[in-house]
């Protein structure tokens, strides 16, 4: 069981389960020192605009959302130690690579992915 696994999700439609960084332990660590991402798993980390993938040991996707959720801005193959950054980002999603098209491909993020999460429980999945 990965440490991500215990963060508060979000199941979308797509079959992507939205784990949420909800912490600031867990903002800061990120996927990092773990040793794969699951295809149909993804992180979330609301209110940021950057990211870095220092202690990462796979390639990630990343897809930096505005407001709305809206995806502004994809970062495909990241490898480790480097630093991205979105200056009108509103928050930061991180799924294996190769997985953002999946994540964004007819999806309209909404608000609710991380404003109706808990640390119980989740929401039902957002309407498209």
């Amino acid at each position: 069981m990965s440490r991500i696994s215990r963060y508060p999700f979000l199941e979308l439609e797509t079959g992507i389960r939205m784990h949420l960084a909800h912490t600031w332990r867990a903002r800061l660590l990120g996927l990092a020192l773990l040793p794969g991402l699951d295809p149909d798993e993804a992180l979330v980390i609301p209110h940021c605009t950057s990211v870095h993938s220092f202690g990462m040991r796979f390639e990630i996707d990343v897809v930096f959302v505005d407001r709305d959720w809206l995806p502004i801005y994809i970062e495909y193959d990241v490898g480790p130690r480097r630093v991205l950054r979105s200056r009108f980002a509103r928050s930061v999603i991180e799924v294996a690579a190769g997985e953002a098209g999946r994540l964004t491909d007819g999806l309209r993020l909404q608000r609710a992915l991380v404003d109706g999460m808990s640390a119980r429980t989740a929401p039902a999945p957002p309407s498209r």
